[in-house]
């Protein structure tokens, strides 16, 4: 099943049918988001293959994020892509519906602009974790227990994995500078 409602945090086992919900997702992106985009990659845990939340990260990437006000938001939102309000530098995210009535999340759009850090970090974590079994396992463990103290609160969730996924970051870019 993929999608969770709004604030609500839950692991699910890893669902190989994520790989194919990308490649959907990014057959319709395409052509809707333009010529401005350089590279769409399927980030997160649920591009890893480890538990996740059941929510298909897209990592969309640009010439420069300013290139964002060429996007058809009208056939976005046709396709249930809604911009979302959340302020984050460097980003601009998109959340797709599966039902706006209860708020049903399926998918993020993380826009980005391309080779920026940002667009490297996404790139970064997903590689280090696919290529490393035991920080994996390491960093499941760390959200089921953030999913338990959090399971209504998927802000704290987020900011509880922060300093994990920055040490992966940081750890990589010192080991290969």
């Amino acid at each position: 099943m993929l999608g969770l409602t709004k604030g609500n945090v839950h692991i699910h086992n890893y669902d190989p049918y994520y790989v194919k919900f990308f490649h959907e997702e990014k057959a319709i992106l395409t052509p809707i988001l333009g010529e401005r985009v350089i590279d769409i990659q399927h980030v997160g845990s649920t591009a890893i293959g480890i538990q996740a939340k059941p929510i298909v990260d897209i990592a969309v990437g640009l010439n420069d994020l300013g290139d964002i006000s060429t996007f058809n938001d009208k056939r976005l939102r046709e396709h249930q892509y809604y911009r979302l309000q959340v302020q984050l530098p460097d980003e601009v995210v998109y959340a797709k519906f599966s039902s706006l009535e209860n708020l049903v999340k399926t998918h993020f759009l993380h826009v980005v602009a391309h080779n920026s850090e940002k667009w490297k970090a996404l790139l970064i974590f997903r590689d280090q974790l696919r290529a490393n079994p035991n920080l994996a396992q390491e960093y499941v463990e760390l959200k089921q227990r953030l999913a338990v103290l959090y399971s209504n609160d998927e802000l704290a969730y987020t900011a509880g994995k922060e300093a994990f996924v920055k040490k992966v970051i940081q750890d990589f870019r010192s080991n290969n500078s």
